[in-house]
C-alpha cells in the first residue's frame, strides 16, 4: 500500500521562501536552477525525473517550470511578479499556480534572498526523505512479491540508494579554489608518481590510467585478452597496488596458476601439472605477499547492477586502485527490456563508466571483436570491431587492441602457425588525454608463460632440470 501523499515530509514555508527569492533576484534564481539541475533529479529513479517534483506543493510546480522556461531565454529575465504571471498564462497554467494574487503573496513574504543557499539545501533534504519513503514503499511491495527474486531485490534496492546518496550528499561542484584544489590533487598523482601504471612504458608513455577512467582493450579470441590483462595486474601488484579483477570465463585456481608463472616464472603448464613447485619456489613468500592485494571475483553470471555494486563495496573495503573485467560479453543485462544486443552492451558500458566516476578508480575492461576483422587482407582492428559495440567506444576513455601483424603469422613456407605470430603489436585507437598511436616495438608474449613483458626484459631462465625435454609449453 503506498503512503499517503499527507503523510511525506515537506515544508511549505521552504519552498515559498526559495520561489520568494527566485522572484527577487536573478543570481538568486541561476543559483537554485544550478543546484536542483545537478541534484537527484537528474538521477531519480524512485521519484521522478521532473525537476519541478522537488517542490511538494503542485502550485510551486507550476511557478517553478514557468520560471525554468524564463530561464531558457538567453536573456534569463528576472522572474518577477509581472514576467511569472505572463508566462504562467503563456502555459496556461496561472490558475493551478495559484494565480497574480498568490504570485504576489510569496513575494510579500521573502523580504530578501540572502538565504537562498541554506533554504534551498533544507529543501533538497525534505525532497530526499520523500525519495526514501517511496523507495521504502517499493521495497515492500516487491519483497511481499515472490516472483521478484531476492538477490535481484538486494541489487536494485543497494543502486537506488546510491543514486540518491550521491546526487544529494555528494555533489560534484567544483568551482573557482574548490576546482583548482581538486584539479592539483589529480595531478599531483603523476608528479608523485602514485598513479597507477601499466608496467609497459611506451604504454605508460601514451596512456595515463588517471581515477575514474575507462580503458577497454580489444582482441579476437586466443590473442592473448586474458594474459595481457594479468601480466599488467601483476605489474601494478609488483608496483604496491591494489588489484580487483573480475573473471568471468576462468576459475580461481586458473587465475592463481596464471599469476604464479607471470610472476615467478613457472611455465604454466608445469605449475598446472605440479602445483607444490609454486609452494618450493624461493620467491613463493614474495607471491602470496602480492596476493594479499589481489582480489579475485569469478564473476560468472553477473549482471551489470551486481558488478556495479560489487565495485563499489570492494574499492570502499580494501581500498582498489584498478580493477579489470574479463569480460565484457560474459556480463548479464539487467534489464530484460532490452531486445537488441547493442542496446544490452550499451546499458552495460555505461554502468561500468558510472561505477569507475562514482568510486573514482580506472577500470581497465577486455572486450571481444567481431569477425570482421579476421575478413581483411590486413586484420588490424578498428573501433567499429567492438562486438555489438553499443556505446563502448563513445564511453571508454582509451582503447587498445592486441594485434598481430599477418607476416608473423605465416612460417616462411606459408604455413600458418597453429598460435599465430608472437610479435605482438598494441594500437592506441582511441586516447581522450593523449596520442593514438601502433607500438610495434613495445611488448613480447612469452608462450610459455601466457605473459606478456617488455621487448627489451630478458629472456626466461631455462627449464628446470626435472621437465627438461621436448614439452609444448
Amino acid at each position: 500500500m503506498k503512503q499517503s501523499l499527507e503523510l511525506l515530509p515537506h515544508s511549505t514555508e521552504t519552498e515559498v521562501q526559495v520561489l520568494g527569492a527566485m522572484m527577487l533576484s536573478a543570481e538568486a534564481a541561476g543559483y537554485v536552477i544550478s543546484m536542483l539541475e545537478k541534484s537527484v533529479l537528474q538521477k531519480a529513479v524512485v521519484v521522478s525525473k521532473n525537476p519541478s517534483d522537488v517542490f511538494y506543493d503542485g502550485r510551486h510546480q507550476h511557478i517553478y517550470k514557468a520560471i525554468l522556461a524564463l530561464w531558457s531565454n538567453p536573456d534569463k529575465p528576472i522572474p518577477d511578479i509581472i514576467t511569472l504571471s505572463e508566462q504562467l498564462k503563456r502555459l496556461g497554467t496561472l490558475e493551478k499556480a495559484g494565480g497574480t494574487y498568490y504570485l504576489s503573496e510569496i513575494n510579500m513574504q521573502t523580504p530578501t534572498a540572502g538565504h537562498v543557499k541554506s533554504h534551498v539545501l533544507l529543501l533538497l533534504s525534505y525532497y530526499i526523505r520523500r525519495c526514501l519513503a517511496t523507495l521504502a514503499d517499493d521495497v515492500k511491495s516487491k519483497a511481499l512479491d515472490l516472483m521478484v527474486d531476492e538477490l535481484d531485490l538486494l541489487i536494485s534496492v543497494n543502486n537506488d540508494i546510491q543514486v540518491v546518496q550521491q546526487s544529494i550528499t555528494k555533489k560534484h561542484e567544483y568551482v573557482g579554489e574548490h576546482l583548482t584544489n581538486k584539479a592539483i590533487e589529480v595531478l599531483e598523482l603523476l608528479k608523485n608518481g602514485d598513479k597507477v601504471l601499466i608496467g609497459y612504458p611506451d604504454v605508460d608513455d601514451v596512456v595515463s590510467l588517471l581515477p575514474g577512467k575507462v580503458m577497454l582493450i580489444g582482441a579476437r579470441p586466443s590473442v592473448g585478452k586474458t594474459s595481457l590483462g594479468l601480466s599488467m595486474a601483476a605489474n601494478m601488484l609488483k608496483a604496491g597496488k591494489k588489484v580487483c579483477y573480475f573473471s568471468m570465463e576462468m576459475t580461481h585456481a586458473q587465475i592463481w596458476c596464471r599469476l604464479a608463472s607471470i610472476i615467478l616464472g613457472l611455465p604454466l603448464k608445469w605449475v598446472l601439472n605440479d602445483y607444490e613447485c609454486v609452494k618450493k619456489h624461493k620467491d613463493y613468500s614474495y607471491f602470496e605477499s602480492l596476493l594479499n592485494n589481489f582480489t579475485l571475483d569469478p564473476a560468472v553470471g553477473m549482471n551489470d547492477l551486481e558488478l556495479s555494486a560489487k565495485i563499489k563495496h570492494y574499492c570502499e573495503r580494501y581500498l582498489i586502485d584498478c580493477v579489470f573485467i574479463d569480460y565484457l560479453g560474459l556480463i548479464q543485462c539487467s534489464d530484460k527490456r532490452l531486445s537488441t544486443a547493442n542496446d544490452r552492451v550499451t546499458k552495460i558500458s555505461q554502468s561500468i563508466v558510472i561505477a569507475a566516476k562514482g568510486n573514482e578508480v580506472p577500470i581497465i575492461a577486455l572486450s571481444q571483436l567481431s569477425r570482421a576483422v579476421e575478413n581483411r587482407a590486413e586484420p588490424k582492428p578498428t573501433l567499429s570491431d567492438l562486438r555489438d559495440s553499443g556505446s563502448l567506444e563513445q564511453d571508454a576513455d582509451a582503447v587498445m587492441f592486441i594485434y598481430r601483424p599477418v607476416e608473423d603469422q605465416y612460417d616462411s613456407k606459408g604455413n600458418a602457425y597453429r598460435g599465430k605470430g608472437t610479435t605482438t603489436h598494441l594500437l592506441i585507437a582511441k586516447n581522450r588525454d593523449g596520442d593514438t598511436t601502433e607500438l610495434e616495438k613495445s611488448v613480447k608474449f612469452i608462450k610459455s608463460l601466457a605473459k606478456f613483458e617488455n621487448i627489451d626484459e630478458p629472456a626466461p631462465l631455462p627449464k628446470p632440470q626435472s621437465i627438461q625435454g621436448d614439452i609444448d609449453f
